[in-house]
């Protein structure tokens, strides 16, 4: 080994090792004191990863409204968790008491990096490969979702964005990246699939997914965009990503 190569390797020894000693700890937004914090007149800032983390780890507030205002490098979540990554923002785990997002998300165009997830092995109703999990009667809009990097086995539904959304309103989204699968796989379909999971009474329009899904004993119900849609309108949105078996 010459020496450039063992530098490059102490390099990122080092960048993972101050990872690991600087987790970002959930914060609350900056105008999370106002009087009106929360509202449609004055949402939720959503800034940093601090801030993402704090919405995860706050369901009291998940019926409230959301604006993200910057670029949002989430790399860290590699080490979230145990290495299993960001957990799912709504939920509705038959474990415990059913906890849906209905707020309004805005990411106001601006992007969310590298967001990572490891579910390999969880039994399927633990494991959503999404950044929001149960959704109901919730606004998602003008969200990027770029290199994601989602990695399970064993799951009945995956969503980049949303593992299920019943009466939504989905507008104006995109997401790129990878999900890896592997064993008995169920199914994955992207944006809710690789976008979306199961999608009941609900818009989506203007979004796009160019995730590429990756797995060996992928089953015939696959999904690019959207898994299963029940009684919804889908507008001007596409799945311009690769579906293929390892």
């Amino acid at each position: 080994m010459n020496k450039t190569k063992i530098i490059i390797i102490l390099i990122v020894l080092s960048y993972i090792f101050n990872l690991l000693l600087c987790e970002t700890q959930a914060e609350p937004p900056s105008n999370f004191n106002d009087s009106n914090a929360g509202s449609a007149n004055n949402p939720y800032l959503i800034s940093n990863l601090a801030n993402l983390r704090w919405l995860k780890e706050s369901p009291s507030v998940w019926s409230r409204h959301f604006l993200q205002t910057a670029d949002i490098d989430s790399l860290e979540t590699i080490i979230w968790n145990n290495g299993v990554g960001i957990g799912e923002i709504g939920f509705d785990h038959e474990i415990v008491m059913p906890s849906p997002f209905r707020g309004t998300y805005d990411g106001d165009n601006y992007s969310i990096f590298n967001l990572y997830k490891n579910r390999q092995g969880d039994p399927f109703w633990a494991a959503r490969l999404s950044l929001f999990g149960f959704a109901a009667g919730a606004n998602f809009k003008n969200i990027r979702l770029l290199d994601i990097n989602f990695n399970g086995s064993d799951h009945w539904v995956l969503g980049g964005l949303v593992y299920e959304a019943n009466f939504c309103k989905i507008t104006n989204v995109s997401i790129s990246g990878n999900i890896s699968l592997t064993n008995k796989t169920h199914s994955a379909g992207g944006i809710g699939g690789s976008l979306l999971g199961i999608v009941r009474n609900t818009t989506v329009e203007n979004c796009a997914s160019y995730v590429n899904i990756v797995g060996n004993n992928l089953r015939n119900n696959l999904g690019g965009l959207i898994w299963i849609l029940h009684d919804t309108i889908i507008k001007n949105s596409y799945f311009h990503g690769n579906i293929k078996p390892c």
